[in-house]
């Protein structure tokens, strides 16, 4: 019992680590292969209606994906 106990207690350790790397790799690639995506977006998240609005959401929307993928969260 109390080894099925701290194999247990290892797997969630291990499983949370694990998590927490994946989402310090999505955090990072956003800021850094996002950062000028969501510069021409800023403008459209106030008025839906702008210059080029359409095709500035979709280019950050797919590079917030790129980074959900995982591929884009374990780039350097």
């Amino acid at each position: 019992m109390m080894k099925s106990l701290a194999l247990l207690a290892l797997f969630a350790i291990v499983f949370y680590n694990g998590i927490e790397v994946q989402a310090k790799g999505v955090r990072d690639c956003m800021d850094s292969d996002c950062a000028q995506q969501l510069e021409h977006a800023k403008p459209c998240l106030v008025d839906k209606k702008g210059d080029n609005c359409a095709e500035h959401m979709q280019s950050y929307m797919g590079c917030i994906r790129e980074c959900y993928s995982p591929r884009g969260a374990q780039k350097p």
